[in-house]
């Protein structure tokens, strides 16, 4: 057989096709978990977490779970962080109870 035969048949039988192309875009790159510890309190966004040793607060979203520690307690939340309207969101994958009371420190 010519070269140019086998090459067909080749190419008929799968050998020389290509690999099928993703044309779908891959996730951006997934933000590293972090961990933060505060005051958990309900704010006009939803829930705020205090820094105890600064006084900054930032929105957090996340489980039901955080109902029941927003009551000012001191909680230990890990998750990622990110921007959304402008504002820095942390979204909580997990919630450690550290103390049923918090004090942020007078300046």
């Amino acid at each position: 057989m010519k070269f140019a035969n086998l090459l067909f048949i080749a190419a008929l039988s799968g050998g020389l096709m290509a690999a099928p192309q993703d044309t779908a875009k891959a996730p951006a790159k997934m933000a590293k978990e972090t961990t933060v510890t505060g005051c958990l309190n309900k704010g006009a966004d939803g829930y705020v977490l205090t820094n105890q040793k600064t006084g900054k607060t930032m929105v957090v979203t996340g489980p039901a779970e955080l109902e029941k520690h927003a009551a000012n307690h001191t909680v230990k939340l890990t998750g990622t962080s990110t921007t959304e309207g402008g504002k820095r969101v942390f979204q909580v994958t997990k919630i450690d109870h550290v103390s049923d009371t918090c004090e942020v420190a007078k300046k």
